[in-house]
């Protein structure tokens, strides 16, 4: 609770010095998305620090999604409908299933550094990560690759296309 509310008010003091949005993105505890408390606490510190709710992310692991899949719909729901963004963190690792991916409101998936790391030396994981990027593109979904720590895996992803990178490179 005190991140969302510390990350809002970065958000808007960033927003006042640049004249522009820098997103910001929030690691939200499967606990604390299950005990319906999420949407409540941004909903709160947007309110509080004037933050634009655009400029935020909310990420949420694939298992936090999946004990309850009704009642976190509706969280996500709930998050979305204050303006923030949704991302399913770690995609690939837990009960992923594509049918998750249209089943919840989502603006972004991180595919999980398993799949990275030996991303020029694994013939399996470049075409899993294509395949993804393909999907991502034709939901309309924005895509981040986790544990980008090599050029050659930097290159192999921008070659497949995709613009969101994570890692220590």
């Amino acid at each position: 609770k005190w991140l969302i509310y510390q990350c809002a008010r970065r958000s808007r003091a960033w927003r006042d010095q640049a004249g522009e949005g820098v997103g910001i993105s929030v690691n939200l505890s499967a606990r604390q998305f299950r005990s319906g408390e999420a949407a409540e606490s941004l909903a709160s510190a947007l309110r509080d620090s004037g933050a634009d709710p655009a400029d935020l992310t909310m990420e949420l692991t694939e298992t936090s999604l999946f004990e309850e899949p009704e009642e976190a719909a509706a969280e996500l729901q709930r998050l979305s409908g204050l303006g923030a963004r949704i991302s399913m963190d770690d995609f690939g690792t837990g009960y992923s299933s594509l049918s998750h991916l249209h089943r919840f409101v989502l603006d972004e998936i991180k595919i999980d550094r398993l799949f990275i790391e030996e991303l020029d030396a694994k013939h399996e994981d470049r075409v899993i990560v294509q395949s993804l990027v393909t999907i991502a593109r034709g939901l309309g979904l924005s895509l981040v690759a986790e544990g980008v720590e090599r050029p050659a895996a930097l290159r192999l992803l921008w070659d497949m296309g995709c613009r969101g990178f994570q890692g220590f490179l």
